[in-house]
């Protein structure tokens, strides 16, 4: 028993071996501490160089691993470019259009820069590229599928301005509301998401102008009048027996075993949302992801603290600033990072004679106790409380708060202010430029022991919501700046409303959807099918990356995002379709009329995306390896969706 209470016992116990040994499990996980000897600085060169060398390893490593991730993007492009190919068998139209649409990313920069005047461009920008690709190639092969339709009746020109005006309804819905889910972002408090869709909208914008003016004079242009040649697709035998099967057999499938097939989408939805509701969770310690989750440094970032108590002899809290006499920053930026707004002091803060310095005396004492602070050594006064007594000596001198700080403060200085991990309260005025007191802080250490997991910080953030809302009951001095420590801060304020400002992105975006689908069909109940048709294809795709283990962090709520905007396509290029169809027609008629023209394009659109995610699948880095699992889930999941779900469900319409 001497032994475990010795210091090597407790070491080991809270430094090297797991919290919790007593149960059977494999494998046991050991930590490797370096341990640091007090010195005088010098000694500490050779830890300092490990320390160099291990983190220069691990940055070759993550540039190593996104340059190979770039290089299965490009990849993963190609194979896209392939199935356009195929489809198209026109090389120039294929590299053209792609080509058009790197432009209309450039053009999207441009206003996104120069025009909205946004100088902050994060990473995760970046992939609008996957957007673009996505969307244009969908509105090419929708296009060039009708060019193709009304090609056998009329000239080219007139079979173009037809196809315009048959797919060009579809085409401006879809990129109406997707850039409308990605425009929604702008209500959100995370500034990536607000960037991240700023700048996805100002692109599907540039796809659609692109799409509406140069994509149909690409396709003239490159069109061949007299091939002697037939289309590669078209020799295709296995493309043919799957495209007549949807064609021909589906709609009858469909129309008999509607029923069955609206109960399984109902019963999708019901089960989707009761795996989102129950495995919806916000990461615990490590909200920005940037390598696989396997990966040792995101495991251990992730999991150290719950695996080792790392608490011996560990006497840093979390810290609580309250600062009196300023205000909150005004006009400040909501897209530059880099830009921290105007200061402002707060005029309703004085401290006019010796009564109000007790009373402010009395606040600063009383926010101690709330905290619950208790010193593990020793407690100092704080420096209110000296400074007042000097007041109090100097009763009948004219009470002048400038004068008698600064006679004050020349034979007992300051404190400067604190940083962050102060393992004492301290306290002390503030000064502007020309030494005119303008505030006064103090830094409260909490019982709260110093940790960065989620769970802890959540129960660090009720204390700091208790002393903001015990201070402003109180009389006087009711109006401090409460804050814990900024990186505590930045991570308590990003988990409590990342998960908020996603869905409330969702719900406008649906609102949205629905309104563009009803002014383009003028049919309530179409647009009440194709939005419950997008709610099952969202919470599906949601409910199935759950259950692969991922929580809602920065990228997972980008990405959320993405399938938002383009969980719309191919349901509103369906339900345009079948509006169009004459209402003559039988129910089974008019889906087979729908697929005849809207099936090539949207099963050539979710084939390649899917295509495209499986290559992204062996990326080593997570947002890379999160969009290839999205591009098929979402491609599979919105093709099942528009063709079965959409299609049952009109089918109760007649």
């Amino acid at each position: 028993m001497s032994i475990c209470n010795s210091n090597i016992g407790l070491q080991l116990k809270n430094y090297i071996l797991e919290k919790d040994l007593t149960r059977d499990k494999s494998p046991v996980y050991v930590s490797a501490i370096l341990n640091i000897p007090m010195s005088n600085g010098y000694d500490v060169d050779y830890y300092q160089d490990i320390h160099t060398a291990l983190l220069d390893e691990f940055n070759d490593k993550i540039t190593r691993q996104i340059s190979y991730d770039c290089a299965l993007a490009t990849v993963s492009v190609l194979v896209v470019l392939m199935g356009v190919l195929l489809y198209t068998t026109n090389f120039i139209l294929t590299i053209a259009t792609f080509v058009c649409m790197m432009l209309s990313i450039g053009f999207a920069f441009f206003v996104y820069i120069f025009v909205c005047n946004i100088n902050f461009f994060p990473f995760l920008n970046l992939l609008v590229i996957v957007i673009s690709i996505v969307i244009g190639f969908d509105d090419l092969f929708l296009l060039v599928n009708h060019y193709r339709h009304y090609k056998s009746f009329y000239a080219n020109g007139e079979a173009m301005i037809n196809a315009l005006e048959h797919c060009g309804k579809g085409m401006f819905v879809t990129s109406a509301t997707t850039a409308a889910a990605f425009v929604c972002n702008l209500q959100s408090n995370i500034l990536i998401l607000k960037c991240f869709g700023v700048f996805a909208g100002l692109t599907i914008i540039a796809n659609y102008i692109f799409a509406v003016t140069a994509l149909p004079s690409l396709i003239l242009l490159t069109d061949k009048i007299n091939c002697k040649s037939q289309k590669l697709i078209a020799r295709c035998m296995i493309f043919n027996r799957i495209r007549i099967f949807f064609v021909y057999h589906i709609p009858n499938v469909i129309y008999n075993y509607r029923k069955v097939i609206v109960f399984l989408a109902w019963l999708l939805l019901i089960i989707s949302t009761l795996i989102t509701v129950k495995y919806i969770t916000l990461p615990q310690n490590n909200p920005m992801q940037l390598l696989r989750s396997d990966h040792l440094f995101e495991w251990f970032s992730e999991y150290n603290s719950d695996l080792f108590d790392y608490s011996y002899q560990g006497n840093r809290q979390m810290n609580i600033y309250v600062i009196w006499g300023v205000k909150p920053a005004q006009k400040v930026p909501l897209l530059d990072p880099r830009k921290f707004g105007e200061f402002t002091t707060d005029n309703t803060f004085k401290i006019d004679s010796l009564k109000d310095l007790q009373q402010f005396k009395d606040t600063l004492l009383y926010s101690k106790a709330v905290v619950n602070y208790k010193s593990a050594t020793y407690d100092l006064p704080l420096w209110i409380e000296e400074f007042t007594e000097f007041v109090e000596e100097k009763n009948g001198t004219n009470f002048v708060l400038q004068d008698l700080l600064e006679e004050y403060v020349q034979y007992t200085p300051t404190f400067k202010f604190p940083d962050d991990y102060s393992m004492s309260i301290k306290d002390g005025p503030l000064f502007d430029h020309d030494n005119n007191f303008i505030s006064y802080f103090i830094i409260l250490p909490t019982h709260h022991s110093l940790s960065f997991s989620y769970k802890d910080i959540a129960s660090f953030m009720i204390t700091v919501r208790k002393l903001e809302s015990k201070l402003r009951n109180k009389d006087e001095y009711s109006n401090p700046i409460v804050s814990p420590i900024p990186f505590i801060s930045k991570m308590a304020d990003l988990m409590n409303v990342i998960m908020v400002n996603t869905m409330v992105s969702v719900l406008i975006s649906v609102v949205i959807c629905m309104l563009v689908i009803f002014a383009t069909t003028k049919d309530v109940k179409l647009a009440v099918i194709s939005i419950w048709t997008i709610i099952i294809v969202v919470m599906g795709v949601v409910a199935f990356v759950l259950l692969l283990g991922w929580t809602i962090n920065v990228v997972e709520a980008v990405i959320i995002v993405i399938t938002i905007g383009l969980s719309f396509d191919y349901t509103l290029h369906v339900a345009v379709c079948f509006k169009s169809t004459p209402k003559y027609l039988s129910i089974p008629e008019r889906i087979s009329r729908t697929l005849e023209l809207i099936f090539t394009p949207i099963f050539l659109s979710a084939l390649t995306s899917a295509l495209a995610g499986v290559v992204l699948l062996f990326s080593g880095t997570q947002p890379f390896y999160e969009i290839g699992v999205f591009l098929g889930t979402m491609a599979s999941i919105s093709f099942g969706g528009a063709v079965f779900g959409f299609c049952a469900c009109v089918s109760y319409t007649n």
